[in-house]
């Protein structure tokens, strides 16, 4: 099994494939040319892209679904045992569609890890779709409005697909910024709560004039939209980077609702190590020996090079965590400019005192790349 990228509690970055098709998709190259490409394969693709969280987001189906969450855990079965698939790493399977609507518009739909494709087909038939399963030329019977709150209502993430292009919600006519839709039909589907995101294919491309005021307010992804593995629209060449604790759907919305330059980047917007953390910080304080806290065995509390907080009610130890982190440090002497009556100085002083009979707290930090202070 490969080491985890990213040790520390708290949130980290995954690289997330948003749009992605398999063989039953009718217009990859795949299916085109009757080449026969197995559900291992294609992962393995994806594995070695180093991409972290996949959509499956086929034409109107769900058809390739069940059978990649199979391969894929049967490969991480073999990696527990010792011998993993070679290029194997561990990959979140995000189930998806991506649905033809009325009047020709894409849409993805991102469901839970846990989904399958029973779920696929329970949407499709909600959204009245009655065309050839993994074509992209049929469309569904309700318009985009409805569809978008029948994706929400089976728990999904709606995202416009390719929003700036062909078939997409918010294209524009060549040499204008007015919308290639009528303008009714784009105003009803942004005012859908729960709408987070377009999937905007060329960071350059302006939105419609008419709506602009409504798109800007939605989160920018990024997708491969990959039907081969040749040629520009392959995995890896198209991607966002998704800032969550864990690869989970709720980690994405919430992620979504940040949005870009908080936890969402794109893959065009430059070079970005999300990995890279200063060559000295705190990872872990523990708190021994103190009134209340660590008694008996010590209190440690873990920390990321990234945002720390500490929240918790009256006498749930934050001033306790905050006063042993100088001490450790030896930077008591920082509060001597203060008043004597001052309530950081006075409750420091009395955290400090030593009661008789006691041994003197304890307070250790461990600070990257492995040294300890007591």
């Amino acid at each position: 099994m490969n080491k985890p990228l990213w040790p520390y509690p708290g949130s980290r970055w995954w690289k997330f494939d948003f749009h992605t098709h398999t063989p039953a998709s009718r217009d990859t190259y795949w299916a085109k040319n009757n080449i026969d490409l197995s559900p291992e394969e294609w992962l393995l693709k994806y594995m070695v892209a180093e991409i972290d969280c996949v959509a499956v987001t086929d034409h109107n189906s769900g058809a390739w679904i069940d059978d990649l969450k199979k391969a894929y855990a049967n490969m991480k079965a073999q990696a527990e045992a010792g011998n993993p698939p070679e290029g194997f790493r561990e990959l979140t399977i995000f189930p998806g569609v991506e649905i033809s609507v009325q009047g020709g518009i894409h849409l993805l739909a991102i469901f839970e890890p846990d989904a399958k494709t029973g779920d696929i087909d329970t949407l499709l038939g909600k959204v009245d779709y009655d065309g050839t399963k993994g074509d992209s030329d049929g469309v569904t019977r309700k318009g985009i409005a409805a569809v978008l709150e029948a994706i929400l209502e089976s728990g999904a993430i709606p995202i416009p697909a390719h929003a700036d292009a062909d078939k997409g919600l918010l294209a524009v006519r060549p040499g204008t910024q007015e919308s290639c839709i009528d303008v009714y039909t784009v105003r009803q589907a942004l005012d859908v709560e729960g709408v987070l995101a377009v999937e905007w294919v060329d960071s350059n491309k302006a939105y419609p004039t008419c709506v602009e005021k409504q798109a800007k307010k939605l989160t920018s992804i990024l997708g491969s939209d990959c039907h081969t593995f040749h040629g520009n629209a392959v995995p890896g060449s198209r991607y966002t980077w998704v800032k969550m604790a864990k690869p989970t759907l709720e980690g994405l919305r919430l992620a979504l609702l940040d949005g870009n330059g908080v936890s969402i980047r794109r893959s065009d917007e430059g070079t970005f190590d999300p990995f890279k953390t200063p060559v000295h910080f705190i990872t872990a304080i523990e708190i021994g020996s103190a009134r209340y806290m660590g008694n008996g065995q010590a209190e440690r509390i873990e920390l990321t090079p990234f945002y720390n907080a500490l929240i918790g009610g009256r006498g749930t130890g934050k001033s306790t965590f905050v006063h042993a982190l100088r001490l450790a440090y030896g930077r008591d002497d920082e509060l001597n400019s203060l008043s004597g009556n001052a309530e950081p100085l006075r409750q420091f002083e009395s955290f400090r005192k030593v009661p008789k009979k006691r041994a003197m707290t304890k307070a250790r930090y461990v600070r990257r790349p492995g040294f300890v202070w007591n």
